[in-house]
């Protein structure tokens, strides 16, 4: 927990940097090349024959435009599940750099590649720890890896983005090779105010068997 915690504040320390940093882009006109989006996340997990929804999850997420068409995005997720007296954490954090455009001033194309790394944690209170160790039996795990992910989106009528976004990561696994997860998010984003954005998302995780829905609101900056 405490290397996540670390980890997440590394990238939320760098992203708000580049935010701070990054030149003037070619695309200032559009209200969603610079923004900084907070979400409460409706998570659910799929189980053998079962599935459990989350009892907390949230997580933010950073896009900055540089120089005339580079891409900085940071997304930090945290998940909490709870069946009985079986809790389940899902964490992961995100730090990508790419290149996207504009085109005929209503669409955009977007390709990155990310660093990515997940955390698991597992208590059971039905189970004791091993010997020499006192509470119930903790498993904490990790795994990281690059990403790699292609975006579109369109602005459908004035102030309102629709985006889908595809992302595929290879992470190296101990003593197993590789292992490969593949995400799927579409959404809305709408310009409720000159600054703020109301922001609804879909994502479905293949290997983990996860689904997230997502609501929130975010703050544009710059330009």
């Amino acid at each position: 927990m405490t290397r996540l915690h670390s980890a997440t504040r590394r990238i939320a320390a760098a992203s708000a940097l580049a935010c701070l940093v990054a030149a003037p882009a070619a695309l200032a006109d559009s209200v969603y090349e610079r923004f900084v989006n907070f979400h409460y996340i409706i998570s659910e997990l799929d189980g053998e024959g079962d599935s459990v929804d989350s009892e907390l999850a949230a997580g933010f997420q950073i896009n900055s435009t540089f120089w005339d068409y580079g891409r900085l995005i940071a997304e930090v997720d945290i998940r909490k599940f709870d069946e009985g007296s079986v809790e389940f954490d899902v964490q992961n954090a995100s730090l990508g750099i790419g290149a996207g455009t504009m085109i005929a001033d209503r669409f955009y194309v977007l390709g990155a590649v990310s660093y990515d790394d997940y955390r698991f944690r597992i208590e059971d209170n039905a189970l004791s720890a091993p010997d020499n160790s006192v509470g119930p039996l903790v498993i904490t795990d990790s795994i990281d890896g690059l990403g790699f992910q292609v975006g579109v989106g369109a602005e459908v009528i004035e102030s309102v983005e629709v985006f889908a976004r595809y992302k595929t990561i290879k992470f190296d696994v101990d003593g197993d090779g590789e292992d490969t997860e593949s995400l799927i998010r579409v959404g809305a984003r709408w310009a409720a105010l000159e600054r703020l954005n109301l922001l609804v998302e879909y994502e479905t995780y293949d290997e983990l068997e996860i689904t997230d829905i997502r609501i929130g609101f975010g703050l544009t900056f710059g330009g």
